[in-house]
């Protein structure tokens, strides 16, 4: 798997959320794919960082996509935050938000609050987001 994820970005087997998930649910980690279920309010969320966009029109609010074994997660970080955690939202490939879920026209994000680098999943170091396009 790890393997995988350094040639492809991707693997054919588990996703490595999957094996960090049993360290992540008794912290309250909420998965891509119970999101919908959830009602709006704080929430905990993890994955590997799919992207991360700070568009020239957005004034300085960044835009990340976390992917986790369910699905996609989208999280919009603070121009504020983004200032406070800049090494933590640019540089860990797996991140835990702690924020707001947040529905808008049927789209679900989550307002982040505080970013936590997630260490010692198996191939985390090597998977590549794409970074400010």
């Amino acid at each position: 798997m790890i393997d995988e994820y350094a040639s492809f970005g991707a693997s054919t087997g588990r996703h490595p959320m999957e094996l960090l998930r049993p360290r992540l649910a008794p912290l309250g980690v909420v998965p891509a794919g119970a999101l919908p279920e959830r009602r709006p309010g704080p929430v905990r969320v993890a994955g590997l960082v799919n992207s991360r966009q700070a568009p020239m029109t957005a004034k300085g609010f960044v835009f990340v996509s976390l992917e986790d074994e369910s699905g996609m997660i989208n999280c919009v970080v603070s121009p504020q935050l983004a200032a406070q955690q800049r090494r933590v939202l640019t540089q860990c490939p797996v991140l835990m938000v702690e924020g707001e879920l947040q529905r808008h026209q049927g789209a679900i994000n989550i307002k982040a609050h505080r970013l936590v680098p997630v260490r010692d999943v198996p191939g985390a170091a090597s998977t590549k987001s794409h970074d400010f396009h």
